[in-house]
């Protein structure tokens, strides 16, 4: 294991198609208002977990992933942990293809505490077969817990129950395509965006009620932050109504959905 110095040694790096790695610990970096907990492995991979004035983000480094055609910012994974089956998840992408930004930052953190095997599948190229890895992540409830500690994150959630569930449910498409909405959110363009000419996005967690309406719904991941975009997804969600006809009651029954609200001024 390469001892990780500075985040900005974060870079693209090279890879096999496989990658393995033992006697790695995670390492705490604390610079006031920049908290990260990160693990690296002489494979190239990194996996950290960062708290940037309030901000938090978990990502991966060193993937070598294929652009995506049709949305070249975000890239579909397939992860596991352990002998679990494989599920899909949608990541946020860098512009140079090797970082990864999970959109559900702090769940996913809350479950490297554990440690242990973390699988991951990506696209390979063409017709080639997909990428495989997998790291072996030391468990360090410490090291992450300072950085949710610093981002006002819990160390222990009951939202995780829930999505661990078979029947847990999310809604990755753009609004307002997604085709589960028996009325859409609509949020209006936080000023702050709009004085800067900026775009962005939002993900949502939100408890579900039977009549498909949401409640308490908490700000994932906001980006770019502090922007407003989180804030105007709330206050949309408030308003929307999800489907509970079938096919879509399971999404209800799950008790809480996951959603991404996307801001555009093009």
């Amino acid at each position: 294991m390469r001892p990780l110095r500075l985040l900005a040694t974060l870079t693209a790096l090279s890879l096999a198609a496989s990658a393995t790695a033992q006697d790695a610990d995670w390492e705490v970096i604390d610079r006031g208002s920049t908290v990260a907990a990160a693990v690296s492995f002489d494979s190239g991979i990194a996996v950290v977990v960062r708290c940037d004035d309030e901000s938090l983000e978990t990502y991966i480094v060193g993937l070598a992933t294929v652009p995506d055609k049709d949305d070249p910012d975000r890239r579909t994974i397939q992860y596991a942990f352990g002998d679990r089956p494989l599920r899909a998840s949608t990541w946020q992408v860098s512009e140079n293809g090797q970082t990864l930004f999970a959109d559900l930052p702090a769940p996913l953190a809350r479950r490297f505490r554990q440690g242990g095997d973390l699988q991951l599948q990506l696209a390979g190229e063409e017709s080639a077969p997909p990428r495989r890895y997998i790291v072996s992540l030391p468990p360090s409830r410490a090291a992450i817990d300072q950085v949710l500690s610093a981002c006002g994150r819990p160390a222990i959630d009951p939202r995780d129950e829930l999505r661990r569930s078979e029947s847990s449910a999310t809604l990755s498409q753009a609004l307002p395509q997604g085709p589960s909405w028996a009325r859409l959110p609509r949020p209006i363009y936080p000023n702050r965006a709009l004085r800067d000419g900026l775009s962005g996005m939002a993900v949502l967690s939100c408890l579900t009620l039977d009549d498909g309406g949401l409640e308490d719904c908490r700000i994932e991941v906001e980006r770019p932050a502090g922007k407003g975009f989180g804030p105007a997804a709330v206050r949309a969600a408030e308003n929307a109504q999800l489907r509970s006809d079938e096919p879509y009651q399971h999404v209800l029954d799950s008790g809480l959905v996951n959603f991404t609200v996307r801001f555009s001024l093009h």
